[in-house]
């Protein structure tokens, strides 16, 4: 096989990896209608949340209590929801 045509399909199956991994792992970040199910802050769990800083995940709203929650939140969504109430 020739060197390039490899080289080309390899880039090719890497970018469409990424592109469905990116579809298919990133929760939602808009906010959301309806109440959060939480009280306090799913990052700082000790802080209440700001019912209009909120995301949905899984199909359940979930609140912050500041801007700055959700981007953390987004990175491993697991990590803070096995701890939510």
């Amino acid at each position: 096989m020739n060197k390039q045509l490899l080289i080309a399909l390899i880039a090719v199956m890497l970018g469409l990896g990424l592109w469905v991994r990116a579809q298919t792992t990133q929760p939602a970040t808009q906010p959301a209608a309806g109440a959060p199910i939480n009280k306090f802050c799913a990052v700082q769990k000790g802080d209440a949340i700001d019912p209009t800083i909120t995301v949905v995940y899984k199909g359940k709203v979930i609140g912050f209590c500041c801007s700055d929650c959700p981007p953390e939140f987004n990175k491993d969504p697991e990590k803070y929801m096995k701890d939510l109430k």
